[in-house]
């Protein structure tokens, strides 16, 4: 069995009671019937830990690593050798900038860790292959042209407005679903800080809800743009879907005891007005504003 981009299978953490795709390759296809011999390819076999190797690996010896471990030339256990891996870069991971180069975790790496990987891995690069490789049989590789920037407008109607008059337009959105903290009172500003906030490691500072908050409504923004870019008629009946969803957060905050006279405000551009409704005061930090705001 071949299995292409075999790093989409480095993850192996159950997900509550569900079986995950990767059991499921184990146990239906790998352990299941005959025998099966297993080749992966992938050219990010290691996202940012050895865990995801191991778990690579784990297929192709059907989850019991004793088995391979048996024919290795090794003096541990995959297992063992895999957690040292692990714990030799942590230790570079931290060291300072012009210290944590790739020759540095190469010398501090287990001997045993190269000779698994020889005996189960084969490593080749582009400029590898050129350089000892006769590729006169298989053909060079393709020459690589340079990119070619195609500015397409979004249709040729005169009458319609452009990318960049639709990304003014959203750009204007409060989008204050996405933002709850800027709206608590001062008076309970702490209590949240205290349990949101985020003291970042070294003393490096404090990574703030609201300044998370504030990351997520411009992601949400250019979230809009790409909905856009795959499909005007997506991009349309979201639009069209908010409105819905913001009476229903109303409703909800109007019956809720705890949330009583208070409001979430829409994701409406500042300039635009709430859908006519009864107008309803409701408390917001140090003032009171108009629900049709």
């Amino acid at each position: 069995m071949v299995i292409d981009e075999s790093h989409n299978f480095r993850n192996n953490e159950a997900f509550r009671e569900r079986e995950t795709r990767y059991e499921k390759l184990m146990k239906s296809v790998i352990k299941a019937g005959v025998k099966t011999k297993v080749l992966m390819l992938s050219a990010t076999p290691v996202n940012n830990r050895f865990n995801d190797l191991r778990n690579q690996l784990a297929l192709a010896y059907e989850g019991e690593p004793d088995r391979l471990s048996a024919k290795l030339p090794t003096k541990s256990s995959i297992d063992e050798i895999f957690r040292r891996a692990q714990a030799t870069f942590n230790v570079w991971s931290k060291l300072p900038t012009a210290e944590r180069t790739p020759g540095a975790i190469l010398n501090a790496l287990d001997f045993d860790f190269f000779e698994l990987l020889d005996s189960v891995t084969i490593a080749r690069s582009r400029k590898h292959i050129t350089t000892f490789y006769d590729t006169k049989d298989i053909g060079s590789f393709p020459q690589r042209l340079k990119p070619v920037s195609i500015h397409s407008p979004l249709t040729q109607r005169t009458d319609v407005i452009g990318f960049n008059d639709i990304f003014k337009e959203l750009s204007q959105l409060v989008m204050a679903l996405y933002a709850p903290v800027t709206y608590i009172l001062p008076s309970r500003l702490a209590k949240y800080e205290a349990k949101y906030d985020t003291e970042m490691s070294g003393g490096k500072g404090t990574f703030r809800q609201k300044d998370r908050e504030a990351s997520l409504q411009a992601l949400m923004t250019a979230n809009l743009l790409k909905r856009l870019e795959s499909s005007v008629e997506a991009f349309r009946l979201t639009l069209e879907g908010w409105p819905r969803t913001i009476r229903i957060l109303w409703q909800k905050s109007m019956r809720s005891k705890q949330t009583a006279g208070t409001l979430i405000l829409p994701m409406y551009p500042r300039r635009w007005k709430r859908p006519n409704r009864k107008t309803t005061s409701f408390q917001s930090r140090t003032t009171t504003r108009s629900a049709t705001r």
